[in-house]
């Protein structure tokens, strides 16, 4: 349960740090991150995040602003499975989610 909520603060202090603003986030050209786990997360989450889904915003945010590998790394599965749910449904981002 510590763990958890670790990681929860974690997630939402770095997604404090990602882009505020979609006007500011460049779709343009490549999408990398800081390591392999953020360029999966951004991969997963950059063709669904329309602004919609608080969570899923995060998740892209987090992974474009992320310094280093381990700012993915801990949220890096929920975020491809939120991303990749999103995706299946049809890109429907209105139905919430959880990230972390």
């Amino acid at each position: 349960m510590k763990n958890a909520m670790l990681l929860m603060g974690l997630a939402l202090t770095l997604g404090a740090f990602g882009c505020d603003d979609d006007k500011d986030h460049d779709h343009t050209g490549d999408h990398h991150g800081a390591g392999p786990s953020c360029d999966a997360i951004i991969e997963a989450c950059h063709e669904v995040d329309d602004g919609s889904n608080a969570d899923v915003t995060e998740c892209h945010e987090t992974a474009h602003g992320a310094n280093s590998e381990d700012e993915c790394t801990p949220i890096k599965d929920a975020c491809v499975a939120l991303c990749e749910g999103v995706a299946q449904d049809g890109g429907n981002t209105t139905d919430g989610g959880d990230a972390g």
